[in-house]
């Protein structure tokens, strides 16, 4: 698992440049955007650990992610979407303690 946040043009062929890091390694979340920034919310970590984080990511810079702030509970795959002003988590594997 990598933290690494690629970036690449969808207009040409070409491979993808290093764009910043996410503050944290993690799988499984879900992405949303808006015009100027891109969000990542929930997933889980390499050591199993479930995530409510929300990090937020300007495609102005490549200058890395930054805590956005949390979800309610935490989510890993959860489906997303996102209007022009709000991100939405939903339908996910939620765990709430581990067994």
């Amino acid at each position: 698992l990598h933290n690494t946040i690629d970036k690449f043009n969808f207009a040409s062929e070409g491979n993808a440049t290093d764009h910043g890091d996410m503050g944290l390694i993690r799988y499984g979340g879900a992405g949303h955007s808006t015009l100027d920034h891109g969000y990542v919310s929930g997933g889980r970590t390499n050591g199993n650990d479930y995530l409510n984080i929300i990090a937020k990511y300007s495609f102005d810079n490549g200058n890395g992610s930054i805590d956005h702030g949390d979800l309610v509970i935490p989510r890993y795959y959860p489906t997303s979407t996102s209007s022009v002003t709000d991100g939405y988590s939903l339908n996910q594997v939620v765990m709430l303690a581990m067994i």
